[in-house]
C-alpha cells in the first residue's frame, strides 16, 4: 500500500515539474528576438534632460528640435521619445515600464499608457508615461525636482535621463557615464553607455 502511494506520490510531482518547466520554457519565448537592442531614451542636446512634452491632441509630425525644458506636475500624462526599437505587431503599451528615482534616493514605477511611432518612417517612437507610482512602496514621495527616468522593454534598461516634476534642477546626479543621447542617437554611438544591472526592470 505505501508502495503504491509512494509511486502515485512520485509520478504526481513529476507531472508537476514537468509543468513547470514547460511554463518556463514558453515565458522564455516572450521575447521574439533574443538580441533585442537596449531602447534608448532621447534627451536635449547638450544635456541628459529628457525630451518631453504633455500630449497633444493632434499627434502630427513632432519637431523635437524644438521643444523647450520644462517641468511637470505630478500624476499628470507626458509624452518622453525614444529610438532603438524593434517593437513587433502585438508588442503594445504593456510591454514597457517606466522606473524613476528622486533626489531621496527612493525608487518608483510609473505606467506606460501608449507607445507609437512619430511618423511612419521615423525610428522614433512616443512613449505615453503617467506621473504617478503604480506600485505605492512609499506612502509618501517627495516631488520637488529633476528625476532620473529609464525605459525598461524585454528586460533591457535605457540609459537615464532628467525629468523636471514639480520644477527643474535639484540635488539628484547623473550617473557617472550619462551624456546627451540627442535625435539621431544610435546604438553604435552610445555602445559604450552602462546601466547597472539593478537597474535593469
Amino acid at each position: 500500500m505505501d508502495s503504491r502511494f509512494s509511486t502515485a506520490f512520485s509520478r504526481t510531482i513529476a507531472v508537476i515539474a514537468l509543468g513547470i518547466f514547460f511554463v518556463i520554457g514558453i515565458a522564455a519565448q516572450d521575447d521574439p528576438d533574443p538580441n533585442s537592442p537596449a531602447p534608448i531614451l532621447l534627451s536635449e542636446t547638450d544635456s541628459t534632460r529628457a525630451l518631453a512634452q504633455t500630449p497633444r491632441g493632434n499627434k502630427g509630425r513632432t519637431d523635437l528640435s524644438k521643444m523647450p525644458a520644462r517641468a511637470f506636475f505630478p500624476n499628470t500624462k507626458v509624452e518622453l521619445f525614444a529610438t532603438d526599437l524593434k517593437v513587433s505587431d502585438g508588442e503594445r503599451a504593456n510591454a514597457f515600464r517606466l522606473y524613476v528615482e528622486n533626489s531621496a534616493g527612493q525608487r518608483f514605477r510609473f505606467p506606460v499608457l501608449d507607445i507609437e511611432r512619430i511618423a511612419k518612417d521615423s525610428d522614433v517612437y512616443r512613449v505615453t508615461v503617467q506621473l504617478r507610482d503604480e506600485i505605492g512602496f512609499w506612502d509618501q514621495a517627495t516631488w520637488d525636482g529633476d528625476v532620473l527616468i529609464y525605459l525598461s522593454w524585454r528586460g533591457m534598461a535605457s540609459n537615464r535621463v532628467r525629468l523636471g516634476i514639480g520644477r527643474l534642477g535639484g540635488d539628484i546626479k547623473d550617473d557617472p557615464e550619462a551624456k546627451p543621447t540627442p535625435v539621431g542617437t544610435k546604438a553604435e554611438s552610445f555602445s559604450d553607455k552602462t546601466v547597472s544591472s539593478e537597474y535593469v526592470g
